[in-house]
């Protein structure tokens, strides 16, 4: 079988256009390695999505892969390793060395966490080292955790882990934050929070098979101290899902990032990318959802094209 649409990817933008090419009567087919949903899947709670003064990210989620059931939109889950052109057609294959042609295919692989690169960090992974506090952070109710990060993603999962952990410790290499001011202060605000600046990680403290805390320098001074914590979890930033793309000869830029057009497309033809993979400013659900949409359209005019000869 030969899709219209291949979407690698069922976070927001990958959602969006899908549906919208459901509607567009395209065989569309979505690839996703995890959950549809993508980082919604790992969000508590998103109060700047319109409509909604307080919405839960896997509630969103669920209703989500509820459209896409709707409209039949089949969801194959696996991860793809490679991605080809041939007689104007493209492969996509997975690492069960499943593979899918289609006519187009439309890049919503978003980005994945960066690692601090730190002794025991890798080695300690969901065993007390985690990106997630909403999926682990449950685990250390009542406990003492540390949080490593400045942006909104660090403060949202401090105020999170806040509820449910007897004290939060935020750590962070600079004196300002990257995240919004009111998050800051509300975390400032709770009576089990501490922040320590500017301190940046140098190694998780560890005993046998369990994280005891954090060893910590401070970025002037150069002085070291031992953070106490059964958990570290780490948000300093995120990178772009792109790896699998090297061999194609697509424009990216410095970063990795996917360079689009204002329709979403790349420079490959029958090729789009959208959603926190491309190169732009702004990345939040409602943008997504928008390039989404566009990269949908275009994919339906491309579609269009090559169906009346003109490709």
């Amino acid at each position: 079988m030969t899709w219209d649409v291949v979407i690698i990817g069922g976070g927001p933008a990958g959602a969006t256009a899908a549906i919208y090419c459901a509607r567009a009567c395209l065989k569309t087919l979505i690839i996703e390695k995890a959950l549809v949903g993508g980082k919604l899947t790992k969000t508590l709670f998103i109060d700047n999505y319109p409509g909604y003064l307080a919405r839960n990210g896997l509630k969103l989620s669920d209703d989500i892969h509820s459209q896409l059931n709707g409209l039949e939109v089949p969801v194959e889950m696996g991860e793809v390793t490679k991605l080809e052109r041939h007689d104007n057609l493209w492969t996509v294959t997975t690492k069960g060395k499943k593979e899918f042609k289609a006519h187009s295919v439309l890049i919503t692989t978003g980005m994945r966490e960066k690692k601090l690169e730190i002794e025991n960090e890798l080695e300690y992974y969901s065993k007390g080292v985690s990106y997630c506090a909403i999926c682990e952070g449950n685990l250390y109710t009542g406990e003492e955790v540390i949080v490593v990060g400045g942006g909104n993603s660090a403060l949202e999962e401090s105020l999170y882990l806040s509820s449910i952990v007897s004290k939060v410790k935020l750590v962070h290499r600079r004196r300002e934050f990257r995240g919004d001011e009111i998050l800051l202060r509300e975390l400032k605000s709770k009576p089990n929070s501490e922040i320590h600046i500017p301190f940046r990680p140098v190694r998780v403290l560890v005993d046998g098979d369990k994280v005891r805390g954090l060893e910590i320098e401070n970025t002037e001074t150069l002085e070291r101290t031992e953070l106490p914590g059964k958990a570290v979890f780490i948000f300093i930033g995120l990178l772009p899902e792109t790896d699998f793309l090297s061999n194609l000869g697509l424009e990216r830029d410095e970063r990795g990032f996917v360079c689009v057009d204002h329709n979403m497309s790349t420079n490959l033809p029958g090729l789009y990318a959208a959603g926190d993979v491309i190169n732009k400013e702004l990345r939040q659900i409602v943008t997504a959802m928008n390039d989404g949409a566009i990269a949908a359209i275009s994919i339906k005019n491309y579609i269009k094209s090559l169906h009346q000869g003109e490709l």
